[in-house]
């Protein structure tokens, strides 16, 4: 049986998928106190669990990755490009988030440490930043 899933189908199960794996660490003192991270072990029994559906030939799973909705690739694509609604990775945005969040969470005093080179960084991703908005409006 080929069984093909929607991107939706695949961010709607990665919340179970997370609560097994947060009751497989639980369950398992090794895995946290060796820090294994909660979504590494349930992907990994997702995937686990996939393969041997595969090879048994008891059913053939896919997941569609690409969304072309505009409500959710608005934020990772040109606004060139995105009237024209081209398929994007489903994880685009969610990478997007997850980065930012990082970014917030940082406290000053570590920020102080970066030094010149945290500077550096800054201005370039600032100038990466105008340089992209001035190409798309010129």
């Amino acid at each position: 049986m080929l069984l093909s899933l929607s991107p939706w189908c695949l961010l709607l199960l990665a919340v179970p998928i997370l609560w097994i794996g947060e009751g497989v660490v639980r369950g398992v003192p090794g895995l946290a106190r060796f820090n294994i991270p909660v979504p590494v072990v349930g992907g990994l029994l997702f995937s686990a669990a996939l393969l041997g559906l595969n090879l048994s030939g008891w059913a053939m799973i896919t997941f569609a990755t690409k969304v072309t909705s505009g409500w959710w690739t608005w934020l990772v694509t040109p606004e060139t490009e995105w009237a024209a609604r081209p398929a994007k990775a489903l994880n685009l945005p969610l990478l997007v988030a997850f980065f930012t969040c990082i970014g917030l969470g940082a406290p000053v005093r570590v920020l102080r440490t970066g030094g010149r080179a945290l500077v550096v960084l800054l201005a370039a991703a600032t100038a990466e930043l105008f340089a992209k908005f001035v190409n798309t409006r010129g």
